[in-house]
């Protein structure tokens, strides 16, 4: 990847500057030296690309010892391996998701539900060289999908822990449109695999990792670690704890005290996609239509991911474009 060049404006202070993409994160990590007029807390370059290069990340899973989906690398293994090794359906994910998403309008993968599709989509990668993997479908419904998303301070320390439970999502592979905030006790397991692999690899910032429990051996497979802000990062202080503001204060040299305080039960919901997820026709059938199990999200207490009253304008932007695609 050509090194960016970085354009420098006066400020009267030194601005705090937070990625929110992993391109933007790699880049901002090769300019670290040269921005005078900003503060940032992120680790080494070679420390983000173990993160954000699946291909890195699940190579140092593999090293650690930690449960993960079972991946195959078509450059390394022939068609005839992978159907041995894997059963279909099977997940096609790229290794650095923004530059396929960027080619595939949005998209976080293609699933090969037979060994002629998998050919067709290795095929289609390979004209655009994109690297790619092949991995299994980690068995279990969206609600067997977790998240723990904090901060750890320039020292490799954790700061701040903080546990989702997905309740809702458009599909497997697609960003949730329900969570729930649990106490991170219904989840001391994989909340101590993310601090020990994170501290191991002298990670440094603010983090969301995600975690599927498989339905068939019941062990929490790990997924994936965005090593930056996420779209939903309001949710946390909802709860009680302020993850980016956090970040903010380290970074202009304020002390932060640790804490994994925070009010369980509450529900984030990003109301427009939740309400395609629900009426959907391809959604599942305990997503339509097991309203006793939705109702609590919207009865209880609950942060809007996708509006604000004071600031109604990104909804109505979404809500525009959601009808226009209708």
């Amino acid at each position: 990847m050509e090194k960016p060049t970085i354009t420098h404006h006066p400020l009267a202070s030194k601005a705090v500057l937070l990625p929110t993409s992993d391109i933007s994160v790699l880049n901002v990590s090769s300019l670290i030296d040269e921005m005078d007029s900003y503060l940032v807390t992120m680790p080494r370059r070679e420390v983000l690309e173990t993160l954000i290069v699946k291909r890195k990340f699940y190579k140092s899973l593999e090293k650690t010892g930690i449960p993960y989906p079972t991946t195959l690398y078509p450059d390394i293994e022939n068609i005839e391996n992978i159907n041995i090794k894997l059963q279909y359906p099977v997940f096609i994910k790229p290794s650095v998701s923004p530059i396929f998403a960027e080619r595939f309008s949005g998209k976080k993968g293609f699933i090969a539900n037979s060994e002629r599709e998998l050919r067709h989509y290795l095929s289609l990668v390979k004209k655009y060289q994109i690297d790619v993997m092949i991995q299994e479908i980690v068995q279990g419904p969206v609600e067997s999908l977790f998240g723990i998303s904090g901060y750890f301070n320039k020292d490799s320390k954790p700061i701040i822990i903080f546990a989702g439970h997905v309740l809702r999502a458009p599909s497997l592979f697609n960003n949730p449109s329900a969570t729930e905030s649990i106490p991170i006790s219904e989840v001391s397991e994989i909340k101590d695999i993310t601090v020990k692999y994170l501290t191991s690899i002298n990670y440094c910032g603010i983090f969301n990792a995600a975690y599927k429990r498989d339905s068939r051996d019941k062990v929490f497979k790990f997924i994936e670690v965005n090593a930056r802000s996420w779209w939903f990062n309001t949710f946390p202080s909802a709860c009680g704890v302020n993850i980016i503001l956090t970040a903010y204060l380290e970074a202009i040299g304020k002390e932060v005290e640790s804490t994994e305080k925070y009010e369980s039960g509450i529900y984030n919901i990003y109301l427009l996609r939740d309400l395609v997820t629900i009426l959907s026709k391809d959604a599942d059938l305990d997503q339509r239509f097991q309203f006793r199990k939705q109702l609590p999200s919207y009865m209880g207490r609950k942060h809007w991911s996708d509006y604000a009253r004071d600031d109604p304008k990104p909804f109505l932007i979404s809500l525009s474009n959601l009808l226009a695609s209708i």
